[in-house]
């Protein structure tokens, strides 16, 4: 009876457990914070034709070896048409490439308000275009990578779009789906807020679904802020307390799962100004929180377990002060989460500064960064983003080439990359990832030469992401030939040689491989 009684108990405490619906609100600000520092400054980026007042840097993105810089205030299509700026990386260098302009831009349409890129889409916000249906209707625009440009594939309107709509202020690309927030909308009342998922089919881009609030109401601002990966969409509602809600597909709609409440929050603390997603773990930003003066700002880390959502952690910035506004903008990438605010005063005032967090078991490792350069009135950190280990800072109101003409910076974790040259058939390199955090734009490069006649000579090359604590393959392919082989194998800036015997398509390395 002991032992059945005991079971029933655990039983009992397993259940409750899995109901709480989030974390004690003291436990999750009392989390230990270590400082350390890590990131590096690898690049300030500026527009090559930036003029006064453009605010390049009011949004930007980054995937892979493209970045996607916003100046919704560039004038090429007329008076803050907008305009959007496409960078690649090139081993340390980071290059523009390109420069994006609506095909119908016109004055006043902010095109590259918000923008967003996955793999080879991105999708850029143009919240005051009209499109002859009324002032601040808004619109969005989707480009593709056809393996040499980005082109225009489709411009986006709501199926029931109205004056005021703002459809296109927040935007956000995953795949075959893009979300698209319109906190104009006014279903539920005066500026109450919508979002709508479309979908890519073929070359065509179809309106799955509107989403609106199930409680929403007079300005809510639903849709003020979105993010979607997989199946599941972050809409925010930043109206008094504030609220995000989170939406899943199940295959034929995507219906509401749940709300999320900061466990603390107070009235006017904006908490669902700004969100982000990835894989169970949503951020989201409370920018006037007043935990460390007024309106000094938090971001709340909610994860989805196995019932429902529970809030993980709330963050603060260890030095934050009045009117910072950290959690102004966050992004997330596995276990590093970056958070703007905008109006820290380290460099001046309005300065800005961006804070990572890294998790490390129950605690986060917190590093600031600021830029190198960094004057009063930069705003840096009003925007932010990360893939595994890039980050890219906007600062829209820098004065580098005029006034608040703007500049973005990335930043960069060096990884430590380890690799064997490996035989079989073809060479082959093993890449070690032994860091905490996915390793981006890995460049890669085998050239085999020699055999009879030095008949032999081969050379393959590719960029790859690799995650963290992972071990990536890739291989010089099919080669035929004879003989002695030299290998020289190079993985970012890194090169081994090594020598082999090619028996025909199978390849035989040395084990003495030096770099």
């Amino acid at each position: 009876m002991i032992r059945k009684g005991l079971v029933i108990a655990v039983i009992l405490l397993i259940i409750g457990i899995a109901a709480a619906p989030t974390l004690d609100a003291n436990i999750t600000k009392n989390i230990k914070v270590k400082t350390t520092n890590n990131w590096i400054e690898e690049a300030k980026l500026l527009a090559s034709d930036g003029e006064i007042y453009d605010e390049f840097g009011s949004n930007v993105a980054i995937d892979g070896k493209y970045a996607v810089i916003g100046a919704p205030k560039d004038d090429d299509n007329g008076n803050n048409a907008g305009g959007a700026y496409i960078y690649q990386r090139n081993g340390e260098n980071w290059n523009q490439v390109e420069k994006l302009l609506a095909s119908d831009g016109k004055e006043g349409d902010k095109f590259g308000d918000a923008v967003s890129i996955n793999e080879d889409c991105i999708i850029i916000g143009a919240r005051n275009d009209d499109d002859d249906i009324g002032d601040l209707a808004g619109s969005a625009y989707i480009y593709k990578h056809n393996g040499n440009n980005w082109t225009e594939e489709a411009k986006l309107i709501a199926s029931d779009i109205d004056g005021g709509d703002k459809f296109g202020t927040s935007v956000d690309i995953y795949q075959d789906y893009a979300i698209i927030g319109a906190p104009g909308n006014d279903d539920n009342g005066s500026d109450s807020g919508s979002a709508y998922i479309f979908k890519r089919c073929g070359e065509k881009w179809i309106e799955m679904e509107k989403l609106l609030a199930s409680d929403g109401g007079y300005d809510f601002n639903f849709g003020l802020s979105v993010a979607i990966e997989r199946d599941t969409a972050l809409i925010g509602a930043p109206h008094g307390y504030g609220a995000t809600y989170v939406f899943r597909y199940n295959g034929a709609n995507w219906f509401e799962e749940t709300k999320l409440n900061a466990s603390d929050g107070q009235v006017g603390d904006k908490f669902g100004w700004s969100v982000s997603l990835n894989n169970d773990y949503a951020v989201i930003g409370a920018i006037y929180d007043d935990d460390n003066g007024q309106n000094s700002g938090s971001a709340y880390i909610f994860n989805r377990g196995t019932l429902n959502w529970t809030e993980e952690t709330k963050l603060l910035a260890s030095d934050g002060d009045v009117d910072d506004v950290f959690g102004h903008s966050v992004s997330i990438s596995g276990n590093y989460i970056i958070i703007g605010s905008p109006n820290d005063d380290d460099n001046g005032e309005y300065s800005g500064s961006a804070y990572v967090y890294r998790r490390n078991f129950s605690t986060w490792d917190e590093e600031k960064l600021l830029s190198s350069d960094g004057t009063a009135g930069d705003v840096f950190g009003d925007q932010v983003a990360i893939d595994g280990n890039y980050i890219i800072i906007a600062a829209r109101e820098d004065d580098d080439i005029a006034d608040n003409a703007g500049s973005a910076y990335i930043f960069k974790y060096p990884t430590d990359l380890s690799f064997v040259i490996e035989g079989g058939i073809g060479v082959r390199l093993s890449i070690t990832n032994e860091d905490m955090i996915k390793s981006v734009g890995v460049d890669w490069e085998i050239q085999v030469y020699g055999g009879i006649f030095d008949l032999i000579n081969k050379t393959a090359d590719g960029i790859i992401d690799i995650e963290s604590n992972e071990v990536a393959k890739v291989s010089s392919g099919i080669f035929i030939g004879l003989g002695l082989i030299d290998i020289k194998a190079t993985v970012n800036e890194n090169v081994k040689t090594a020598k082999g015997i090619e028996l025909l398509i199978f390849s035989l390395i040395g084990t003495n491989q030096e770099l």
